[in-house]
């Protein structure tokens, strides 16, 4: 039996419908209830073989911003799982971000090396990398560091929602700054194939699921145009705060352990989108 975490969230309905599809025995716990539970194993009569834990209080400004308070309540979510899984003695698999990278330079991000540990600014990023090394050091645990999720539930207040919205009316997708930040996007039917993969193998080190090529946001907006068939793509003057950000992550871990490559193209992800918004 497989227990989700964040069942609700973006890649958590994708890796539902992976184990209904597969007709794999699971029980789905939100993050909510998660948090609000005396401990995980209170809600769970059956003792599971792995926890696939992707519950996590992720900042949407101006709903959850990224403060102390809602970092708490994602280590306090991080710890009812960990103290779970030591009393089930079973393998969780722990959805990280490659956020916790420097977004900056040329190279691929490899697993070894975060970059910005002593800068980071995010309460939020600070949490997860703690969790990382909680779960590592339990011994039982797969860290996998993804990059952005493109798939059913993407919050419309992001850039990619924003395009999405003026291309269906056909009007203009604008893009700040120089239009040159990366985001590096994969469909979260690739990543639902990864953690399966994960779950499987079992391996406990971190290892990045991303792209294997970031899209600028100026590409991306030209891809948005191309899915709809109207829309244009304007390059204002107003400022991205944001501007020269790079999403550049390695996969050779992912492909030499998991077997894992990303096989859903960036088009196709958007495409399967447009009824979305």
């Amino acid at each position: 039996m497989i227990v989700v975490t964040g069942a609700s969230g973006v890649i958590g309905r994708a890796v539902m419908a992976k184990l209904h599809t597969d007709n794999l025995p699971h029980v789905a716990i939100d993050r909510v209830a998660l948090a609000d539970c005396a401990s995980l194993d209170s809600l769970i009569t059956k003792r599971p073989s792995v926890v696939i834990h992707l519950a996590a209080v992720v900042p949407q400004p101006p709903a959850i911003i990224d403060d102390e308070s809602n970092a708490k309540r994602t280590r306090i979510i991080d710890t009812k799982v960990l103290e779970a899984a030591g009393l089930w003695d079973c393998h969780v698999i722990y959805a990280s971000g490659c956020s916790l990278f420097t977004k900056a330079g040329s190279d691929a991000w490899c697993e070894d090396k975060i970059g910005n540990e002593p800068e980071l600014n995010s309460h939020y990023l600070r949490a997860k990398l703690q969790g990382e090394r909680e779960f590592l050091a339990s011994g039982c645990a797969t860290v996998l560091r993804i990059s952005t999720p493109i798939g059913e539930g993407l919050s419309a207040a992001t850039v990619l929602g924003r395009f999405m919205r003026a291309a269906k009316v056909g009007g203009k997708l604008e893009v700040w700054g120089s239009g040159t930040r990366e985001q590096n996007y994969v469909d979260v039917k690739d990543l639902a194939d990864a953690f399966f993969r994960a779950m499987i193998i079992r391996p406990t080190e971190i290892i990045n699921i991303a792209a294997d090529y970031p899209c600028t946001m100026i590409d991306l907006a030209q891809k948005v145009v191309e899915v709809y068939g109207r829309g244009s793509v304007d390059l204002i003057s107003k400022s991205d705060p944001k501007d020269g950000e790079t999403a550049r992550y390695s996969n050779q871990r992912a492909a030499d352990i998991l077997g894992w490559q990303q096989v859903t193209p960036l088009k196709d992800s958007l495409k399967c989108l447009r009824s979305v918004f």
